[in-house]
C-alpha cells in the first residue's frame, strides 16, 4: 500500500510540472497502469 501512495504522490508532483494539454494521455496511461498494478497485487499479493 505504501508504494501505491508513493506512486500517487510522485504522479501529483509530475502533473503539477506539466502543461495540461500534453498531460491527458500521460494521466490516462498512469491511471490504467495503476489499476493494472492494483489488480496484479490483488491476484499475487
Amino acid at each position: 500500500m505504501a508504494e501505491i501512495l508513493r506512486a500517487l504522490r510522485a504522479a501529483v508532483r509530475f502533473l503539477k510540472n506539466q502543461d495540461w494539454p500534453a498531460v491527458w494521455p500521460n494521466l490516462i496511461a498512469t491511471v490504467i497502469g495503476g489499476l493494472i498494478l492494483m489488480m496484479l497485487q490483488g491476484c499475487f499479493g
